[in-house]
């Protein structure tokens, strides 16, 4: 039994220091091309001349928008795939080169994201039309909502298919649970409850009107309530009046008429907030004419990942099922930013 011990723990030590050492190698690899972790990236030929000075770039996104990824900026991993982390386009559109650049198809499926990430994302985008004269056609092929929708609106036009969901032109701040004279809480595998009157005596040392807000064993009082609502009705009003201005749209009728509500494609299009439905294809083909191109060539955006980058993101998603580990972690994501959103209830109602 002992030698066998012996054999088995010499064994373990030697796959550890095997695995251990091309794990390093790989994370010095990383760190030694730290620039291309995100920056360099793949201009993919997908139809048309290549020789073309004329080119229409397609980009596609899908997942809630984000600032960055928490992970990304502890350890420089790209984050999950089913989410969109605006730093990192902006680092990439940073160092693309927009000469000969025409036009940008972006399809993206997305239930919206925070209110600062939207933000940014659409400003991003009205600097680069500007910069360049260029022209950004939307496309979303299944949802279209809320802060996606908000970015969309840097778009010259929005198309989508015919399945698509649009709207819910709202805002969402962070849940605040209060739970009433709280005697006993229960947080185990079987069972989460909490029992009220009396009997729970909580403690927190803060220094500041209201800096505990958010605590969920307290009431709110009016003026934090107030407070909360004034910023959530400025956010709104920002999203009402860029929604009438883009689709040419009166307020009134967006706030009474199409309110926070979700529509399929057809009654989008009655009520202006697409432009058409299309397959993808076709929308290709009325930037190329709306651009007035003889010739031209598309090239799809990918990101060119490191070895580093490739071993971690193949371990994830062997170690279980990878589109409930993505809900989880962006579930994460969301909780840590306290943000106000600008997000559909779908993954709301995951977390």
């Amino acid at each position: 039994m002992r030698v066998f011990l012996d054999f088995f723990l010499k064994t373990f030590a030697f796959l550890s220091s095997i695995f251990l050492f091309f794990f390093l190698i790989l994370t010095i690899f990383s760190w030694i091309n730290e620039e291309n972790l995100i920056l360099n990236q793949n201009l993919k030929f997908i139809e048309g001349d290549k020789d073309s000075k004329n080119t229409i770039l397609k980009i596609k996104l899908k997942g809630p928008i984000l600032l960055e990824s928490s992970y990304q900026s502890e350890f420089n991993l790209i984050g999950i795939p089913s989410a969109i982390y605006v730093n990192e386009l902006e680092k990439i559109f940073d160092n693309l080169i927009f000469d000969e650049i025409k036009g940008m198809v972006i399809s993206i499926d997305s239930p919206g994201g925070t209110v600062s990430a939207t933000y940014k994302f659409y400003n991003i985008l009205e600097k680069l039309k500007k910069k360049y004269n260029l022209k950004i056609y939307f496309y979303s092929n299944e949802i279209l909502t809320s802060g996606a929708y908000w970015t969309a609106l840097a778009g010259d036009k929005i198309y989508t298919n015919y399945g698509t969901i649009i709207g819910s032109i709202g805002v969402r701040g962070p849940d605040w649970i209060y739970y009433n004279k709280p005697i006993a809480i229960s947080n185990s595998i079987f069972d989460k409850s909490v029992e009220t009157i009396d009997g729970i005596k909580k403690y927190r040392m803060i220094a500041g009107k209201s800096k505990d807000i958010y605590d969920s064993f307290r009431k709110p009082t009016d003026k934090e309530i107030s407070a909360l609502q004034e910023i959530l009705d400025e956010v709104y009003l920002d999203f009402v009046n860029l929604v009438s201005k883009k689709r040419k749209i009166e307020n009134d009728f967006i706030e009474n008429e199409i309110g926070a509500l979700i529509y399929n494609a057809k009654k989008a299009k009655k009520i202006f907030l697409i432009d058409d439905i299309k397959e993808l294809k076709d929308v290709y083909k009325l930037m190329i004419r709306d651009l007035n191109l003889e010739n031209y060539k598309i090239l799809k955006l990918t990101n060119q990942k490191s070895l580093y980058e490739n071993f971690i993101k193949t371990s994830y998603y062997l170690a279980g099922n990878s589109l409930e580990k993505d809900i989880n972690i962006i579930c994460k994501e969301i909780d840590n930013f306290h943000n106000i959103f600008l997000i559909n209830n779908f993954y709301i109602n995951k977390c």
